[in-house]
C-alpha cells in the first residue's frame, strides 16, 4: 500500500459517504490534462469507485469500476493528482482491484485508454493487460445550410 495514504472502498459511486464532487474533481483534471476524452459522458453513478486520500483527508486518486457482465470488470477511470504521482498510487488501486476482481470471481479487468496516455499505458502493461482492439473515431463537422 502507498504509504501516508488511505484507500476505502470499493462503495458505490452515487453512495452518500462519496463526496462526489470531489471524484468530479479529480474527472475534470484528467479532462484538463487530455488523459480521457474532454468529450466524455460523466462518470456512471451505479459504478464502484476507490478512494485514496491523503493524511488530510483529501482525494488525490479514484479508481471508477463496474461490473460488465460475463465475468468482466470494465476500469471506467484511474485518476492520481500531479503531486501524488510517483508515490504508488496507482499500483496500490490497481492491485486491490485485482484483489476485488478474484474475490468478486471475475476473469477479466478491461480498460480503455487514449493513445497518448503513456502512463497509464506504462501501468497497464506492469499489470500484463493486452491490447485487444483499436478504436477509431471520425468527428462530423456540421456545415451551415
Amino acid at each position: 500500500m502507498a504509504a501516508g495514504f488511505t484507500i476505502a472502498g470499493p462503495v458505490p459511486l452515487g453512495a452518500s459517504q462519496v463526496r462526489r464532487d470531489d471524484v468530479e474533481r479529480l474527472f475534470k483534471a484528467a479532462k484538463c490534462e487530455a488523459v480521457i476524452p474532454q468529450d466524455r459522458e460523466d462518470l456512471d453513478s451505479h459504478a464502484d469507485v476507490l478512494l485514496a486520500r491523503d493524511a488530510h483527508g483529501k482525494l488525490v486518486a479514484a479508481a471508477v469500476f463496474m461490473d460488465v457482465g460475463r465475468r468482466r470488470l470494465w476500469l471506467d477511470f484511474l485518476y492520481v493528482m500531479p503531486d501524488r504521482r510517483r508515490d504508488g498510487l496507482a499500483t496500490a488501486l490497481l492491485e486491490i482491484l485485482h484483489s476485488i476482481a478474484r474475490e468478486r470471481g471475475v476473469a477479466k479487468i478491461m480498460c480503455g485508454v487514449l493513445m497518448n496516455n503513456a502512463a497509464m499505458t506504462s501501468l497497464a502493461a506492469r499489470f500484463e493487460f493486452q491490447p485487444v482492439a483499436l478504436t477509431f473515431e471520425h468527428r462530423i463537422v456540421r456545415r451551415a445550410p
